[in-house]
């Protein structure tokens, strides 16, 4: 697309571990290049950790920019039903990010940085109708504040069903 709030180019790449004591973790960095110039990096390193049927993660992403920056903390806690990978779970999200804005003072028009605020809480259930069908469900609360109202929030409601096919 030639939208702007797509990037020219981006990249990724992840490293995936083991570690002890049926713990995972990971290193990731994203690179988006925008057409005005805008680099965004972001670092998201992520813990999880296997409790019986349970899988508990952590993955901070650490923002980066010439024009902004910012943090957002997630966690979900999933519960796997069998082995086929059928599963339930909840998750939600904590974050902070900088933003531009101009105030004006009688004459003068005035830059200042806000930290504005965001959550989110969901949850989602994956079941296997056979070994090629599966039907996914989630629903998600989103607020966040509004960059031209500070303390004011928005809050957004989303509600999936899909099918997957298995190849």
């Amino acid at each position: 697309s030639d939208a702007k709030i797509y990037p020219q180019h981006r990249a990724g790449i992840e490293f995936f571990s083991a570690l002890p004591h049926r713990m995972e973790g990971s290193l990731g960095m994203r690179f988006f290049d925008f057409d005005n110039g805008n680099q965004t990096w972001i670092v998201t390193p992520s813990l999880g950790h296997y409790y019986g049927p349970f899988l508990f993660l952590v993955r901070p992403y650490f923002i980066f920019s010439n024009k902004r920056s910012g943090q957002t903390w997630t966690g979900s806690a999933r519960w796997f039903l069998n082995d086929t990978g059928d599963y339930l779970m909840i998750r939600g999200a904590l974050g902070r990010s900088s933003d531009e804005v101009l105030f004006q003072v009688g004459e003068t028009a005035v830059k200042d940085f806000l930290l504005l605020r965001s959550s989110q809480a969901g949850a989602e259930g994956l079941y296997s109708v056979s070994r090629q069908l599966s039907v996914r469900a989630s629903v998600d609360l989103y607020r966040q504040e509004l960059s031209f109202d500070p303390g004011s929030f928005v809050r957004n409601w989303t509600f999936r069903l899909g099918l997957e096919t298995h190849f």
